[in-house]
């Protein structure tokens, strides 16, 4: 199915958006967990578990990312341009 440029982004940019609230989500409820007294600087590392599960969940989003940029790209640049499109 070849949908036209401005179809494939609106898609992309719908997708893009709400992935991007669920990432926020997830960054106030980790704040509101482990900074209730307010985020302020130095920050305190989390234990070694939780960081491995955040590098995880971080890694996922990209794997999340680049697995749409390629189901949506037609050759390698734009399968690229999609996932920096998504990313940012």
């Amino acid at each position: 199915m070849n949908r036209s440029l401005p179809v494939r982004l609106l898609w992309l940019s719908v997708f893009g958006v709400a992935f991007g609230y669920m990432e926020a989500t997830v960054v106030i409820y980790l704040r509101e967990l482990y900074y209730p007294q307010g985020f302020t600087f130095p920050a305190l590392m989390p234990d070694t578990g939780i960081l491995l599960v955040e590098v995880g969940r971080e890694l996922a989003t990209l794997l999340i990312l680049l697995g749409v940029a390629m189901s949506a790209g037609r050759n390698p640049w734009d399968r690229f341009g999609i996932f920096c499109f998504l990313f940012g």
